[in-house]
């Protein structure tokens, strides 16, 4: 079985003017993501990209399919960008019984309704 890769470069800021905050755009694919706190930024990120890569899988669709990239204005601020880049790598693989199906639908819907500490 031939195994899959695709990476996905998110751009994170922090929003000083309005409240504080933190924001993140993801560049190959148009999704942008926003928390209080940089660790709850994190969460966010990890929780949307997970999040559509289940719901593809279980609806049986390429992911990230009819989104295009983000705007110009944050490709040029990531290729500006002066910090070090992080890789977190993320495995999905096929379902092999209708139990570990419902086991990944479960986790979906964990992680679409309850925040960490909360």
């Amino acid at each position: 079985m031939s195994k899959k890769e695709s990476a996905a470069r998110v751009l994170m800021f922090e929003d000083k003017v309005n409240g504080g905050g933190w924001s993140a755009q993801c560049l190959d694919y148009d999704i942008a993501m926003q928390a209080k706190s940089f660790q709850d930024l994190i969460y966010e990120i990890s929780r949307v990209l997970k999040g559509h890569l289940i719901v593809s899988k279980e609806l049986g669709v390429e992911p990230f399919t009819g989104l295009s990239t983000a705007p110009a204005v944050y490709w040029q601020v990531f290729n500006n960008a002066k910090t070090t880049l992080v890789r977190e790598s993320v495995q999905f693989g096929p379902a092999s019984s209708p139990e570990l199906s419902r086991i990944i639908g479960k986790v979906a819907e964990l992680q679409f309704l309850r925040r960490p500490n909360g």
